[in-house]
């Protein structure tokens, strides 16, 4: 019975994650993260990865693969720090490594080294938020996609202006007269 209970549990959690994917449009699933302190804890047909960034596991996740990134694994340096893996290497600390890259102002979501070691697009994010507020997200984003995303992306607030802008110039414009 418990075997069932699960399995259904992951089936509404898959449903929930494919109807979220086809409201926004993204082109990749959802990546669930889930912290594993035991090794009786890894279940099977799971990867380990080794010398992979925290993103890179990310963006294999995405793309369906399941895996696995310890402290052992784990190589970026901001990522292990932020884990509790490893400290904080003091050219990070400081911020002269960062000056020494050239990558003391980031003008988009996601750090330099991510933008640089995956294929996430200038276009695209990455967004957390705890599992426990799921449910909460799936149901805002779905209520969203009845009205106020299908009408956004219509862009018809966009086109009205574009109008009115285009009968000035035809007002204005002598060789209308």
């Amino acid at each position: 019975m418990l075997l069932k209970l699960k399995f259904e549990k992951m089936q509404k959690l898959k449903s929930k994650s494919e109807k979220i994917k086809e409201i926004l449009g993204l082109g990749s699933s959802l990546v669930g993260v889930k912290f594993i302190f035991s090794e009786e804890e890894i279940p099977n047909g799971i990867e380990k990865l080794n010398g992979y960034r925290y993103c890179q596991a990310l963006m294999k996740a995405r793309h369906g693969a399941h895996v696995l990134l310890d402290a052992e694994g784990i190589a970026c340096p901001a990522a292990a720090a932020a884990f509790g893996f490893k400290p904080l290497p003091e050219p990070l600390k400081n911020g002269k490594g960062l000056v020494g890259f050239g990558i003391v102002f980031n003008m988009s979501m996601g750090c330099y080294g991510c933008r640089d070691a995956t294929d996430i697009c200038p276009s695209e994010t990455v967004l957390g938020f705890p599992f426990k507020d799921f449910a909460g997200i799936a149901e805002h984003i779905e209520m969203l996609g009845q009205k106020a995303i299908p009408n956004s992306r219509g862009k018809n607030a966009l086109a009205l202006i574009k109008k009115k802008e285009a009968e000035k110039i035809l007002e204005s414009d002598p060789f209308q007269k």
